[in-house]
């Protein structure tokens, strides 16, 4: 008896160790997909919260082209008072527009940068994309 329950002890440490490794495995595989949730649709137009953006292109290290928008402060004591703004890893900056009005009536000029994969930015999200994408917006 103590046999056959030392051997079944076994066998089931053997299991849960094995499925342990699948799922470690599985995010793995999949870690990407699970970090990065792109969006290519427009939220909210930035012209019906009055504000008037303007449209950059500028290009990863690697050459994807990423596309921005700058929003300009109307207020006279704002020229050097910038903001470079990452909107996180799902949708796209189009569904943050009400906060970039916010950072515009506190006196800041905004940069929304759009990482690969976002918006209207080519190519497909990764880690390694998107320090260069923030490193190009940032050049810029």
């Amino acid at each position: 008896m103590r046999k056959l329950l030392n051997r079944l002890f076994w066998v089931v440490l053997a299991v849960v160790v094995a499925g342990y490794g699948v799922i470690i495995w599985w995010f793995h595989a999949h870690e990407t997909e699970l970090i990065f949730s792109p969006d290519r649709e427009f939220r909210v137009a930035a012209d019906s919260l009055g504000l008037q953006p303007a449209r950059v292109t500028v290009f990863a290290t690697d050459g994807v082209r990423l596309v921005g928008r700058v929003y300009r402060s109307m207020r006279p004591d704002s020229a050097g008072f910038w903001i470079l703004y990452f909107h996180g890893n799902a949708g796209n900056a189009t569904g943050r527009a009400m906060l970039h009005a916010g950072l515009l009536r506190l006196g800041f000029n905004v940069l929304v940068a759009e990482y690969r994969g976002y918006g209207e930015s080519g190519g497909s999200p990764d880690e390694e994309g998107v320090y260069r994408d923030a490193d190009a917006f940032y050049a810029y």
